[in-house]
């Protein structure tokens, strides 16, 4: 599964290859752009996954 992600990913930079200089550009920065964006949403919901149960109960017992 993981290799397919890959392959995907890969082929999808490979697809730029034949684009012309600036198009090829503007594509590397909004490829940029996109994978800090999705690092953000990845690394929000790990956070919030390492929130989850315990937190709520702690904070449910520290209310009362």
């Amino acid at each position: 599964m993981e290799q397919e992600r890959l392959d995907a990913l890969i082929n999808i930079v490979e697809r730029s290859q034949g684009m012309c200089p600036v198009c090829k550009e503007l594509f590397d920065q909004i490829t940029w752009e996109l994978m800090q964006e999705f690092e953000k949403v990845i690394s929000s919901k790990k956070k919030r996954r390492s929130i989850g149960p315990k937190s709520l109960s702690e904070s449910k017992t520290s209310v009362s």
